[in-house]
């Protein structure tokens, strides 16, 4: 099995049993896109350095804490695969998940969060961004003092 920025691909002797599932890293170059175009537009006023900063921070903290969750999760499935029988995978955005099926029917799951749902979330709290309130000071108007 292996998870990488070409997509999560889940192998067993060679042949594919699902993916690749390029969520995480079409997140990555769409963060990466993003604050590129930010960095460029942060003079056009203080709402677009907020957003810049909040979707640099994103792209940092999915590719910093993802891509270490991602090869923990690769070994942790590949030693279930190498020591279980009757394991199935699955992975949905938000969670990578191993069941070993014992032979009573019941089996173990073991869940792994997925970082393409912190990419996400990165990219919501960036467009959020923009929408706060504030923006340049207002400058105030003199006020007469004449009385």
């Amino acid at each position: 099995m292996r998870f990488g920025l070409g997509g999560l691909r889940y192998l067993y002797h060679g042949q594919t049993l699902t993916g690749p599932h390029i969520g995480y890293p079409l997140v990555l170059a769409l963060l990466a896109l993003n604050t590129g175009l930010l960095w460029l537009a942060r003079g056009w006023g203080v709402r677009a350095q907020w957003m810049f900063r909040v979707s640099l921070t994103a792209l940092l903290l999915t590719l910093g804490m993802g891509w270490p969750t991602l090869v923990f999760t690769q070994h942790m499935h590949n030693d279930i695969l190498a020591t279980e029988e009757n394991v199935s995978f699955s992975a949905s955005p938000v969670i990578l998940s191993t069941q070993q099926y014992g032979a009573e029917g019941r089996g173990k799951r073991h869940q792994f969060p997925n970082p393409t749902a912190w990419g996400v979330l990165g990219l919501g709290l960036t467009g959020a961004a923009g929408l706060r309130r504030g923006g340049s000071p207002r400058t105030r108007a003199p006020q007469n003092n004449w009385a």
